[in-house]
């Protein structure tokens, strides 16, 4: 449940308990004692959505509803969260479909999959997402809500703040008062014993899930006197323990079955103990850790230890909590924990906790040094020496959160506790010697510091050089140190003061060394050159020239870091700048692992293995988890816990297996086995469809809609010839890392593949699609790459043109059928008709020619003299009267009906 104490800074105070609550959240917010997590040096492990996101302020409660869809109540309306944007939804006076009230104070999903909104003044509202709407329940509640609860379909039991309880049936909107929860703010349903548990000022309180009525009380010891009862909030084990948190009275565990009562108060003397005890809200996870929150931060009770690990604000760190005044929890159905503060929410992935990530801050002792991370070191006692680009060494000591700084004498007060004076500002590498002394490669030469003292023997590895830079420090298993700066190799034997300087035969800076199983010394140089030494005398075993290790590799993207697998030390790999990865085979030949293997880059900076051959490599703002056998990556970046940006070989594996990569603003530490990989699938959904550039809303929203109800919900959509250019945008419901959730989409009937798409381009988008029907469906994955079980679809029917609709091909068929018939028509008479003409003209000819005796024989304009027949089958109708007499021509034309002359 939400607290119930978020009223009294936004509104008149009406009671004493609510005037306590104020001022002591006042007080406290200011006040608060500084605290430190389970490892006091690392960064906590929180993200943060706030006003850049859409969120704003106070964040009273947090649920999800049944689409994946993140709700945040706050003072100023709801918001809903999909990932990327977040909407707004307010009390609107002329919209009968929005809130009763903007003043949202209390989230409940009930067992239906309905969300239900408790309301500043009283009301009770529901979203229906089909309409993206909200309906007012007809009942006043008569007050702020504490609690609400589901305790049957349909039935939901009210805490009231200043009023009693109030059991509300949905179904014919009817409300009773509850009697026999006199001092109760919070209550817990516990289905399996079909009781609802009240917490309040006289004690513990067991009521029948059926008609409320109280069966036990049991009250309070008198070591945690409850002044006021103010129990926030109270939650249910999966070990059926009871948890209750009270203001200013720390937390109680209660277990029913056996009476046991534990109390948790905080502690100044115990770093073990809760953040404060001035507590708002309790979860326990689905990992079975137990949150509590208040106005001091957040703790996490560990059951093992039976400790509280402390979570607090920090203005610098960039991942600590962004509030210390915590007001509800809330899990999501991936797992991620959000916190809802003062300052907006924040997320704690329990995914990603394993990266411990540490940095400057300048408001605390004991933190990393300032400036950019490049070396590591480890001593016998296990603390951590880490070397820095700019300012001087440190030795953190993490179980004690003690941190020793070794900074420039420039920069060094003499009179500060926990600073010892050194010469060289940079730490290019360090190399631990025991028992008591701590190499360190300089900008300006090579160091040996004395730990314990303090004391600095400074050692000029070659007088004619122009640079004493050391870049490179290594001891092998001999314990002879080798050194590589940035022309030549040096080797100090274990019992020898001077260097000896190893030729190799060609000038360049060394960066990278380690040794394998037989005893070899490998070397790689900044131009790509690899060496295989002998460890005894420094003598060249082999030489692989950077042309024949890579032909086309350019100059310079050399040898970066050599790694053996720990427990297998034969096994040798290379990385490169700028050319992937090299593994030395059995017959001292390379094979090479580029991106066709896997690689998501052939850039790498840094490089570090575990047990079994897996990789860890960086290639600077990314850093990978790279199986070589299977070709699998995860990929994990800054807001993993990883440095914003890794530097050049800053990497380093612990005796113990942890691995380390530094950075600009700071390191991170982590152990590989406990790295897990986010297999919680994300929910894919449509969030959002536009024709054109405007978004679409259901019908009920937008009259004329094509949206039947909300693009979320709906199963298919209907667009007119001139809606043929729309978009749809996708959100992956997965809040793990929203930036690195990625899209695949499919127009079936357009598209002839998926098409794959990032966070940042989420829109499906699609011009002068013809008339027809399509299948839109769409899938996404998380940042580890786990798709979504199940897909998005939308049904998509375009419409013809008016003109190009069926009926109107059909007008268009009947017509030309018309006109072709009537053409047909037209001509068989018109041939007809010629040829009844023609048959007339002979009949009348013939039956003309007897009356004239000289026409038997007839003469053409040639003179010579043909039979009628002839004559008539060789000339036109016009010239049937030439030769014929005029008046058996007469007699022709006046049968035929033709005047001469036409």
């Amino acid at each position: 449940m939400a607290p119930f104490f978020q009223t009294g800074f936004s509104r008149p105070v009406a009671t004493c308990i609510r005037c306590v609550c104020a001022l002591g959240a006042i007080g406290l917010a200011v006040s608060a004692p500084p605290s430190a997590a389970a490892d006091p040096l690392a960064d906590d492990r929180f993200s943060h959505v706030g006003v850049a996101d859409g969120l704003p302020g106070r964040v009273l409660d947090i649920a999800q509803d049944p689409q994946g869809f993140l709700w945040f109540a706050m003072l100023d309306g709801l918001r809903q969260y999909d990932g990327s944007r977040v909407t707004s939804h307010v009390h609107d006076p002329s919209d009968p479909g929005s809130l009763s009230d903007s003043y949202a104070r209390r989230l409940l999903v009930d067992s239906g999959g309905t969300l239900w909104i408790a309301t500043g003044k009283g009301r009770l509202d529901r979203w229906f997402p089909g309409d993206e709407s909200f309906r007012s329940l007809d009942l006043d509640l008569g007050g702020l809500v504490a609690d609400l609860e589901e305790i049957g379909p349909g039935r939901f039991l009210a805490v009231m703040l200043e009023t009693k309880p109030r059991l509300i049936s949905v179904q014919d909107e009817r409300m009773e008062t509850v009697a026999g929860f006199d001092s109760v703010t919070s209550v817990v349903v516990d289905p399996s014993r079909q009781v609802v548990w009240g917490f309040g000022r006289r004690g513990l309180t067991e009521h029948s899930i059926g008609d409320l009525s109280e069966q036990r009380r049991t009250p309070w010891p008198e070591s945690f006197a409850t002044r006021g009862g103010l129990f926030l909030d109270a939650t249910l084990g999966r070990d059926g323990s009871l948890w209750g948190v009270a203001y200013r009275e720390g937390a109680v565990r209660i277990r029913p079955d056996t009476g046991d009562f534990e109390i948790f108060h905080h502690s100044l003397e115990d770093g073990g103990s809760l953040i404060g005890d001035d507590l708002t809200s309790v979860l326990e996870d689905s990992r079975g850790d137990i949150w509590i929150g208040g106005f001091s931060g957040l703790s996490r009770y560990r059951s093992a230890s039976a400790t509280f690990e402390r979570f607090v604000s920090s203005s610098v760190r960039r991942r600590s909590l962004v509030s210390e005044q915590v007001h509800a929890l809330f899990e999501d159905q991936t797992g991620q924990l959000w916190v809802a503060t003062d300052s907006g929410a924040a997320r704690f992935d329990p995914y990603r906790e394993s990266f411990l990530f540490y940095s400057h801050d300048p408001t605390q002792e004991g933190t990393v040094p300032e400036g950019s991370i490049r070396s590591f070191a480890e001593d016998d006692e296990g603390r951590l020496w880490v070397g820095t680009r700019s300012h001087g060494i440190a030795r953190m000591d993490r179980r004690a959160g003690e941190t020793l700084y070794y900074s420039p004498e420039a920069e060094l007060d003499q009179g500060e506790q926990g600073r010892r004076g050194l010469p060289d500002p940079t730490a290019w590498a360090l190399s631990y010697e025991a028992p008591d002394h701590l190499w360190i490669g300089g900008e300006e030469g090579l160091y040996r510091l004395a730990v314990e003292t303090g004391a600095l023997e400074v050692f000029n590895l070659s007088e004619q050089q122009d640079t004493h830079r050391v870049v490179t420090l290594f001891r092998d298993g001999t314990g002879s140190l080798w050194a590589g700066n940035d022309i030549d190799l040096y080797r100090r034997g274990p019992s020898e003061d001077a260097f000896e300087r190893i030729p190799l035969g060609v000038e360049s800076r060394t960066l990278a060394m380690v040794e394998d199983s037989r005893g070899r010394l490998f070397v790689g140089s900044e131009e790509g050159d690899l060496w295989a030494l002998d460890t005894r005398d420094g003598s060249i075993l082999k030489h692989w020239p950077a042309e024949e290790l890579a032909p086309s590799k350019p100059a310079g993207s050399g040898v970066i870091v050599l790694v053996t697998i720990p427990g297998e030390p034969e096994v040798l790999w290379a990385a490169t700048l700028g050319h992937g990865l090299f593994r030395l085979e059995p017959d001292d030949t390379w094979s090479h692992f580029g991106t066709k293997d896997g690689l998501p880059s052939t850039s790498i900076r840094a490089m570090e293995a575990e047990p079994g051959g897996t990789l860890w490599l960086s290639s600077g703002t990314d850093t990978y988890r790279f199986d070589p056998a299977t070709g699998i990556t995860h990929s994990f970046q800054s807001d993993d816990g990883l440095p914003s940006w890794v530097d050049l070989r800053a990497s380093f594996r612990s005796r113990s297996g942890e691995i380390f990569f530094g950075g600009q603003d700071g390191f991170v530490g982590f152990f590989p086995e406990s790295i897990r990989v986010d297999d919680a699938p994300p929910k894919v959904v449509l969030a959002d469809f536009r024709i054109g550039a405007q978004s679409v809303r259901p019908q009920a929203r937008q009259p004329g809609s094509p949206l039947e109800k909300s693009i979320t919900l709906a199963e298919d959509v209907t667009l007119k010839h001139s809606q043929n250019e729309f978009s749809i945008e996708l959100a992956a419901l997965h809040f793990g890392d929203t930036a690195r959730n990625r899209f695949a989409y499919r127009l079936e009937g357009v598209d002839a593949d998926w098409v794959e798409a990032s966070a940042e381009r989420s829109f499906a988008r699609y011009s002068q699609i013809p008339a027809g029907r399509y299948l839109f469906r769409a899938k996404a994955a998380n940042r580890d790459g786990v798709w979504s079980a199940e897909e998005a679809q939308l049904r998509v029917r375009i419409l013809p043109a008016p003109w190009l609709s069926w009926w109107a091909w059909s007008l268009y068929t009947a017509a030309v059928v018309g006109l072709v018939t009537w053409w047909v028509r037209s001509k068989i008479a018109y041939l007809n008709l010629e040829k009844e003409l023609q048959e007339q003209e002979l009949k009348v000819l013939r039956g003309l020619l007897p009356i004239c005796a000289s026409c038997k024989k007839i003469r053409d304009g040639e003179g010579e003299w043909e039979t009628l027949e002839t004559y008539l089958n060789t000339h036109s109708d016009a010239q049937l009267s030439h030769g014929i007499c005029p008046e058996c021509a007469n007699k022709f034309y006046a049968e035929i009906g033709i005047t001469p002359g036409d």
